[in-house]
């Protein structure tokens, strides 16, 4: 079933990068609108794809209309991304120190002491963990280690070589991964998509640091 899922999902992709509409593509895979609008929103017609559907169709509406509303809000998001990078501007030390400590305070773990670990599925979180805990914590990078939470009908090699890639962590420092007997296949929610990564390494006193920041922050709304 797993397999039959995955199957669908890259014959889903391949068929709307010829040109299929939403509705064609639902119809010959039998899967739901809901599932096809998870796999192909980042897979827009183009307008020459778009033209070559029936003038008179309604697949060329909704075509339209789509491509239409996406090109709407792409540009309402850039007008976001624009106004809130001037207020951002540049982050110094401080800011980036207060940042980090809000993600440990969120995905971090407080109760074991002396282990200092973040988990998160995004690699771009994993990159900001390690920056604050080399930059601002003053842990050495040769002592970060990398374990994976994998589901077991994955690439596991090819998936570990994604997180070296994407973390910049060699992968002498990858512990064996953790792998899950449950199907990656059999998952729809979003955020999987190469497992969990674990980043962290092991030292009391700044992990003591830690907790205390935390606490030191907690106070503020208490």
């Amino acid at each position: 079933m797993a397999k039959a899922l995955l199957e669908k999902h890259a014959r889903a992709i391949e068929l709307r990068t010829r040109g299929w509409s939403y509705p064609a593509i639902k119809k010959a895979l039998n899967v739901s609108k809901g599932s096809l609008s998870l796999w192909l929103h980042k897979y827009p017609l183009t307008e020459k794809q778009i033209r070559k559907l029936s003038p008179l169709s309604r697949e060329r509406r909704i075509e339209h209309f789509r491509e239409t509303f996406r090109k709407k809000r792409e540009g309402v998001l850039v007008e976001a991304y624009n106004i809130e990078q001037v207020r951002i501007g540049e982050l110094n030390k401080r800011e980036i120190y207060l940042m980090g400590l809000m993600l440990y305070w969120g995905e971090g773990m407080k109760a074991t002491r002396g282990t200092i670990s973040f988990a998160n599925t995004n690699p771009a979180m994993i990159r900001m963990a390690k920056y604050w805990l080399i930059s601002c914590m003053g842990i050495v990078e040769a002592k970060l280690r990398v374990k994976l939470h994998l589901y077991s009908d994955m690439n596991i090699e090819a998936e570990i070589q994604y997180w070296v890639k994407e973390i910049g962590i060699p992968r002498t420092q990858f512990k064996k991964p953790y792998i899950k007997e449950s199907k990656y296949g059999n998952l729809t929610q979003k955020g999987f998509g190469h497992g969990t990564c674990d980043l962290g390494t092991c030292d009391t006193k700044k992990k003591d640091l830690i907790i205390m920041a935390l606490k030191v922050v907690s106070e503020y709304f208490s």
